[in-house]
């Protein structure tokens, strides 16, 4: 017998509902809630979150858990960073090595879970703490400032009239989908 889906069901609509009343309230009881450049910086300070959470829910999908992307978010800027300020890396050279980075501290995690067969939530919170730390000596634990324009314009500009970071996560969910329909 085929179970039939209803998507009044679905588990997302009550999370859907509480955002739609969010902004329902927050638009009644702010003037300014809804208007174009405050729902950009909505966007734009929750794109890296959202981009992070739909990796985290694939991981969560496959049975698995992830402790450690905020860790790595954490140690791959500040590489970004200083490699852009102290050593003068062009930009997407600079965002070629993060990305190159980012494989590999993932790959470290896959790699100790499906091969070493440890358990992803023991892996995860050790690489949580490992990458933590990593990124403690760059700068001693201070912020980096002034880095190129250039990453200004990558980050925050815009493509198709639809600024980057509120694309991005748009282009990661379309991703993910297809990753989940096709059963990859």
């Amino acid at each position: 017998m085929v179970k039939s889906y209803s998507i009044l069901r679905s588990p997302v609509i009550p999370a859907g509902v509480a955002t739609l009343l969010v902004f329902i309230l927050g638009g009644a009881t702010t003037p300014r809630f809804l208007t174009g450049q405050n729902l950009e910086n909505l966007a734009l300070q929750t794109s890296v979150v959202a981009i992070v959470a739909i990796g985290s829910g694939l991981t969560i999908l496959a049975g698995e858990i992830d402790l450690s992307p905020g860790s790595q978010v954490s140690l791959l800027s500040m590489v970004l960073a200083t490699g852009l300020t102290s050593f003068g890396l062009s930009v997407p050279v600079a965002c070629l090595i993060v990305l190159t980075g980012g494989i590999v501290l993932g790959s470290v995690n896959g790699l100790h879970v499906a091969l070493g067969r440890v358990h992803s939530f023991v892996e995860t919170q050790a690489t949580l703490s490992a990458f933590s730390g990593m990124a403690l000596p760059f700068k001693k634990g201070s912020q980096i400032f002034s880095v190129p324009p250039d990453l200004h314009d990558l980050l925050f500009g815009e493509s198709l009239a639809l600024a980057w970071p509120c694309g991005s996560p748009i282009i990661c969910l379309l991703v993910a989908f297809l990753f989940v329909w096709l059963h990859v």
